[in-house]
Order: structure tokens, then C-alpha cells, then sequence
């Protein structure tokens, strides 16, 4: 909450309780469930080393592709400056011939 003054007082929260009353914000160890929820999600990968290749040639490909894509900005910008000026270079010789 902010009061009048503009300053915040805080009302709920870690911050809110004494120094040392941390407890109520501790996370306990729970061995049983974590070894659980880890084979779980092991269990649906077959071969979790196939895996771990795969999402690191993924990764890869994916580096390659943004190179690729700042390279080819790269030269549209270059390009298009580069049809900017001669379309004004076009333009003034128009306009010079119109004017002769």
C-alpha cells in the first residue's frame, strides 16, 4: 500500500515479518516427491543423451538461421539505400531535363 506521502508500507509478504521469522517462506525437502516427479519425467524420454543431442543441433540450426536473417537485413538495408539514392540521382536528372 502507498500512503499519502508516497511511500510504500508493505502489508503481506517476507518482508512484513520480523528478522529471523523466515519460516513461514522456507520450502522443505521433499525427497520422495522430487525423485518421483524426476523419474515421471524421465520416464517419457527413451534416451535422454539422444535428446539432449537433438535440442543442441536445434540450438545450432537455430544460431545459423539468425545469422542468416542479420546478414540478409544487413543487405536489404544496404540495397535499399542504395535504390534510394538512385532514385533520387533518377529524379534530379528528370528534373534537369525538364528544366532545360
Amino acid at each position: 500500500m502507498v500512503n499519502k506521502r508516497g511511500h510504500i508500507l508493505v502489508q503481506r509478504g517476507h518482508v512484513y515479518g520480523k528478522r529471523g521469522d523466515s519460516d513461514e517462506w522456507c520450502h522443505h525437502y521433499n525427497e520422495q516427491a522430487e525423485t518421483a516427479l524426476l523419474i515421471q519425467c524421465l520416464s517419457r524420454v527413451a534416451d535422454p543423451q539422444r535428446v539432449q543431442d537433438s535440442i543442441r543441433v536445434a540450438n545450432k540450426k537455430i544460431s545459423i538461421l539468425v545469422r542468416e536473417k542479420r546478414l540478409l537485413e544487413e543487405e536489404f538495408m544496404r540495397l535499399k539505400n542504395s535504390f534510394s539514392k538512385e532514385t533520387r540521382d533518377l529524379e534530379n536528372e528528370i528534373i534537369r531535363l525538364q528544366n532545360n
